[in-house]
């Protein structure tokens, strides 16, 4: 459907979404492969390998709708299936031009989102920037950390819930995270930001947030695929799987709940399943734990991190993951990225974001104006411009 800000809307039939899908996991797959051959190959010769699978996205999503988007600069994209995970601005049009360079995309979970726009939340407090955890942190030093935080943490009665599938996960260091961090602090100094970083970037620092203004991560993201439910209960065996009513509406549904197997990895993920915690936490913030967060004056929460926007999908019903998660928390705008991302270009690009937003007030207009440049640099220095170092991002929700 095409809803203009005057006038009926129309509706427009793309065809087969299987279709659709096909392709779109096509050009996932092949943006990894020719991301990895940069170095060798070239970036223009990358480039080249995934334009033919952006040109045929663009003819089986975008092209119908074009007659109808005479004279639009801003789009509000409401997505369904599959379509959740692209990113409609690396698009390439016939003549190669991507759409990023004829339209700024605000992405949104459903039409109605529009009617928060505008909305005052909570009190705001100060920023917080969390960066470059250490991912091997044992517990006895996370519980030793977190007695030194301001807010002290509430001890632990029970682990919660986690994905069986986390404990074969392994997180390497992000120290170019650092820079990045330092570099969003000094743009937020006049707000007097908070940074976490190495060992203080805990799971018990985000927990004993209340509606920081702005809510940076710059660390891992996940997205695991669902599991067999018998080998979750074989993880829990003190679950009461006859009583637990949650339980019984996942396994009538065949499935683990997404949120518990989606989230982001801070100091001592690497731990997980590895050593027995006691009293500290696991190092790992599912997106499960994210909903229940007290973000109801948080203007924005930026994930620098790779495949922070993935989740389940369901048709009908976007995304289960991190992005529900935040939003469900109460943050106004959110900023994830679609794919894995190289930290340099992730680095120029907040930089730039930042900047740009902090003088405009508009975030999705900065995010896109940001791209443009990255974009347009990596044209200038090389011929080209992939999309894995300037599109993969996306910004969801209110843009003022």
């Amino acid at each position: 459907f095409v809803l203009k800000a005057g006038g009926k809307p129309v509706m427009v039939d793309l065809g087969d979404a299987e279709k659709i899908e096909e392709a779109l996991t096509d050009w996932k797959e092949v943006l990894t492969q020719s991301a990895r051959g940069i170095g060798a190959q070239g970036e223009a010769h990358a480039e080249k390998q995934l334009t033919a699978r952006g040109k045929l996205l663009y003819r089986l999503t975008f092209a119908p709708l074009e007659p109808y988007l005479a004279g639009c600069r801003t789009l509000f994209v409401a997505p369904d299936g599959l379509l959740n995970l692209l990113p409609f601005q690396t698009l390439q049009q016939p003549d190669g031009a991507y759409l990023i360079e004829k339209y700024c995309f605000n992405y949104l979970s459903s039409g109605r989102d529009l009617v928060k726009f505008g909305h005052k939340g909570g009190k705001a407090t100060e920023p917080v920037v969390i960066a470059n955890p250490d991912f091997d942190l044992s517990s006895a030093d996370r519980i030793a950390e977190a007695n030194k935080l301001p807010v002290k943490p509430t001890l632990l009665a029970e682990a919660p819930l986690r994905s069986a599938n986390l404990k074969d996960m392994s997180f390497p260091p992000l120290p170019a995270t650092a820079t990045e961090a330092n570099a969003v602090v000094g743009l937020l100094k006049n707000s007097k930001p908070t940074l976490y970083e190495g060992s203080r970037a805990l799971k018990e620092s985000v927990k004993g947030l209340h509606s920081p203004r702005v809510l940076h991560f710059a660390t891992h993201g996940f997205s695991l695929s669902d599991q067999k439910l018998t080998d979750l209960m074989e993880d829990r065996p003190g679950l009461d799987v006859d009583t637990d009513r949650s339980w019984q509406r996942m396994a009538a549904a065949g499935i683990e709940n997404p949120l518990m197997r989606s989230g982001l990895a801070l100091a001592g993920a690497n731990r997980f399943g590895k050593e027995d915690s006691g009293k500290a936490e696991d190092g790992i913030l599912t997106a499960q734990e994210i909903s229940a967060l007290d973000l109801t004056g948080t203007d924005l929460v930026v994930l620098s991190a790779c495949d922070t926007g993935l989740g389940q999908v369901r048709n009908g019903e976007g995304v289960f993951g991190l992005r529900r998660a935040f939003l469900h928390a109460g943050a106004k705008t959110l900023i994830m990225s679609l794919a894995k991302v190289p930290d340099k270009e992730t680095k120029e690009l907040m930089v730039e974001f930042y900047t740009r937003w902090l003088k405009s007030g508009d975030k999705v207009k900065a995010l896109h104006d940001a791209q443009l440049t990255i974009l347009h640099q990596h044209r200038k220095a090389h011929g080209a411009a992939h999309p894995l170092f300037w599109g993969m991002f996306v910004a969801m929700g209110d843009p003022k």
